[in-house]
């Protein structure tokens, strides 16, 4: 049985919801949204409030992110962000 990406992505939010506070959670995670997963890539698309949120994940949860992620959708997996104020910036996010 195949899970959804969207699926997978819910559940690297609940592993990561585990390992970290509720209020941290609510703050830098809860606002991410999901919007795709290119399997050929190993390319997790996902969508964060500014840029701002997008640099303290990466300086802070770079490593939970690679747990989650190497857990669901397997190693190598990297994260592509686009930021609700600009459809048209993103950043890739790479998480060996």
């Amino acid at each position: 049985m195949n899970i959804s990406p969207e699926k997978l992505w819910d559940k690297c939010l609940a592993f990561i919801s585990k390992n970290i506070s509720e209020q941290t959670y609510n703050t830098w995670f809860k606002s991410i949204v999901f919007e795709a997963f290119n399997e050929e890539k190993k390319m997790v698309v996902i969508r964060v409030p500014s840029h701002f949120v997008c640099e303290y994940l990466e300086e802070h949860y770079v490593k939970l992110l690679h747990v989650a992620l190497s857990r669901e959708f397997g190693s190598g997996t990297r994260i592509t962000t686009i930021f609700f104020s600009s459809l048209k910036a993103s950043k890739t996010m790479v998480v060996i």
